[in-house]
């Protein structure tokens, strides 16, 4: 599968856990304002999904083949998929916006967390809005904004795509976050709250991102805050001086749960990978503390405002308004008896899964997520 060598470099991919025949790649624009990938078969700016089983013996050009999940992203790096299969992506918006001849770039456009539908829907999705139409994060530092709201579509142009022309032709962010906070990745815990990372601003004064949030989410699958919110998140970890910031502060950049429900993070610009975990669940709120892995470091839950410290010290990290009670990880693994059907790397559990639930001798079925479960020596 080819896709062109230029503009963002990332091509991120994404094998679904509810349709395991599903590839998602993510390609970006063609640098900051990509005018061609208006054309929906330039193949820029979009999430396509591919069947793994038919791209695998038949090779397709990425612009040339695939289900359109989205296009009009700029650059969506991170990909995640929630418990009910839905897709979901987190959106890196434009840089040095003028609207009407003035600077907004400051605190406009917004990022985005998008709404892709379920992975195993084959229908083509909508055009959420780039080149032309960006998301609102300030209202009141954009120019001529009568009837915009955070979270509506924008004009990027002066002419031919109207205010107008955008919110009624383009697909809306579920929750816009603040202008250049750089949202990497998205994953969903077992309770569907989705986390965030954010890298953080190299074109924003005073700097912003350079932490980990979490959006709590209904039992409808949806995030519990309206589409205009401008607080459906809560920050997690986050730095304690964003003014040293991007030289010398904690920059997130992936996200990984493991079976047992803990967050692993990681921090390109320090090289260290963080655990963010449940340390005294209740049944209200739940108080999560950070610790650095590579060190042993004891952490102390707290109720108020979170605290930060320098990176090579413990973060403690307020509740948040949804409940993970961790479980020790022996009760997502089975012993394994002598003949079992399953060979080493086979699927042995899972939600929804009707196949044989032993593994091969000296093995063990271990659950990766709420949905797989594999043998493993």
């Amino acid at each position: 599968m080819g896709a062109g060598p230029s503009g963002h470099t990332t091509r991120s991919l994404y094998a679904s856990i509810k349709n395991p025949d599903l590839l998602l790649i993510s390609w970006g624009s063609d640098g900051n304002f990509d005018w061609g990938a208006s054309n929906i078969n330039s193949g820029r700016s979009q999430i396509r999904g591919y069947s793994i089983s038919q791209v695998s013996n038949n090779p397709v050009a990425f612009n040339q083949g695939g289900t359109i999940f989205g296009w009009g992203l700029r650059n969506s790096v991170g990909i995640g998929e929630d418990p009910a299969g839905g897709i979901w992506s987190v959106e890196n918006s434009a840089d040095n916006i003028v609207r009407n001849g003035q600077d907004v770039h400051n605190n406009n456009p917004g990022e985005e967390l998008n709404y892709h539908g379920l992975a195993t829907d084959n229908s083509q999705r909508g055009n959420y809005g780039y080149p032309e139409c960006l998301a609102v994060w300030q209202v009141s530092d954009l120019p001529n904004n009568g009837g915009l709201t955070t979270g509506r579509q924008f004009s990027n142009m002066t002419s031919s795509v109207t205010d107008a022309v955008c919110a009624s032709s383009r697909q809306n962010p579920r929750i816009t976050f603040p202008s250049h906070t750089a949202p990497l990745d998205v994953k969903f815990d077992a309770q569907g709250n989705a986390w965030v990372s954010f890298h953080g601003s190299w074109n924003r004064n005073p700097p912003d991102g350079y932490r980990v949030s979490v959006i709590p989410f209904g039992s409808n699958n949806q995030p519990v805050a309206s589409f205009d919110s401008m607080t459906g998140y809560r920050d997690i970890m986050t730095n304690p001086d964003n003014t040293k910031c991007p030289s010398s502060c904690f920059r997130p950049t992936g996200l990984a749960f493991d079976a047992a429900g803990r967050l692993f993070v990681s921090s390109d610009s320090t090289g260290e990978i963080y655990l963010i975990e449940n340390t005294n669940p209740v049944t209200t709120t739940t108080s999560r503390t950070t610790t650095l892995i590579t060190t042993t470091r004891t952490t102390t839950p707290v109720t108020t405002t979170r605290t930060t410290t320098p990176v090579t010290t413990t973060r403690t990290t307020t509740p948040i308004t949804t409940t993970r009670t961790t479980t020790p990880s022996t009760t997502a693994s089975r012993t394994t008896t002598a003949g079992a059907a399953q060979p080493t790397w086979g699927q042995c559990g899972g939600i929804g899964w009707t196949g044989p639930t032993e593994c091969v001798s000296g093995t063990t079925c271990k659950a990766l997520n709420p949905y797989y479960s594999q043998c493993l020596a």
